[in-house]
């Protein structure tokens, strides 16, 4: 059995497969995964976000793998250990949500943390399934092209994804997930 896995990260400088939904097939995923070249960068336009962060903040944007958000506190700006980027993300809805939990737990001032930027594939537009850029370079080198019995597992909330391969991959992938991302929400997103 080959299983290969990893774990998206924080990084500093809803989900579209919903829980208990049936796997797409290889086919259906070549269908609706993106492109691994190239990103779009919102930026969202906050009064306190002067002209000269706001660039800043594009430039630290543009280098992260969607799908990503920054947060930064209000109160503190943009330069200060409360700016958090979380990157490689499954989905928009669980970066955001990352990225603005991490921010409120570090900032100094009492005002919420604000979403600044979001990071999402190059001609992004909504579809069924969603990975992170790295569970879709995973899916293009270690899945579409591999023949027989095959599974790829995620965990929606921790960024984990996994690829088996072989007779009873589905259970494999979803065990693996599930013991590298320390959660039990880990489904099968893909299988064949």
């Amino acid at each position: 059995m080959r299983i290969v896995g990893a774990i998206g990260v924080f990084s500093l400088c809803v989900f579209g497969v919903v829980a208990g939904a049936e796997p797409v097939s290889n086919a259906e995923a070549k269908a609706q995964l993106f492109s691994l070249k190239g990103r779009e960068v919102e930026l969202i336009p906050r009064d306190w976000l002067t002209p000269d962060n706001a660039a800043l903040v594009e430039q630290v944007a543009e280098q992260q793998l969607y799908y990503a958000a920054i947060a930064a506190s209000p109160d503190d700006g943009i330069l200060n250990s409360a700016t958090i980027a979380a990157a490689n993300d499954h989905t928009m809805d669980v970066a955001r949500a990352k990225a603005l939990s991490a921010c409120d737990a570090a900032k100094r001032g009492q005002t919420a943390c604000e979403v600044v930027a979001m990071v999402r594939p190059r001609n992004f537009e909504p579809v069924e399934l969603t990975l992170s850029h790295g569970a879709t370079e995973a899916w293009r080198k270690s899945y579409r092209r591999v023949r027989g019995e095959k599974a790829f597992a995620i965990s929606p909330t921790v960024g984990t994804f996994i690829v088996a391969t072989s007779e009873g991959a589905a259970s494999a992938a979803l065990s693996a997930c599930a013991e590298k991302a320390q959660t039990d929400d880990c489904i099968i997103a893909i299988q064949d």
